[in-house]
């Protein structure tokens, strides 16, 4: 990432735009990029940890969202390994520019597990094992 691009794209001598729009700077654009994936994927953890909790507390997590299937993670959507992935080049954007990484290191942590578990070419839900109670 090109701090010195990065400053002078957002340094309001650009051309207006529209709220959350990067325009044409390829730069701030792939910045936008990695700021929503920093909500995606700690939203999709966020499912896990709450499927891992009904589930060792013995309620079905299907009744929180229709979607929690535990055991069944078919990888044609997205996959284990290419959400560590992502998780990492959020971890070296936020390192990059200086800002704490240890919320994504914490995702990237989770899909690792997960990977090495065995997951890696399964769905993102696959994870849920990497969380869930050990009985």
């Amino acid at each position: 990432m090109d701090r010195g691009r990065l400053s002078r794209s957002t340094s309001g001598a650009a051309a207006p735009r529209q709220a959350g729009v990067p325009g044409r700077d390829h730069a701030l654009a792939q910045l936008f990029y990695r700021a929503q994936l920093t909500i995606f994927l700690t939203a999709l953890c966020a499912y896990l940890q709450a499927f891992a909790l009904l589930d060792a507390g013995g309620t079905d997590p299907a009744r929180l969202a229709p979607f929690a299937r535990r055991s069944r993670y078919p990888g044609y959507l997205s996959t284990a390994t290419m959400m560590g992935a992502t998780a990492a080049h959020i971890v070296g954007t936020s390192r990059d520019l200086g800002v704490d990484a240890a919320l994504p290191e914490a995702v990237k942590s989770l899909y690792g597990r997960a990977i090495s578990a065995g997951h890696g070419v399964e769905n993102w839900t696959s994870p849920w094992e990497a969380v869930a109670k050990r009985r």
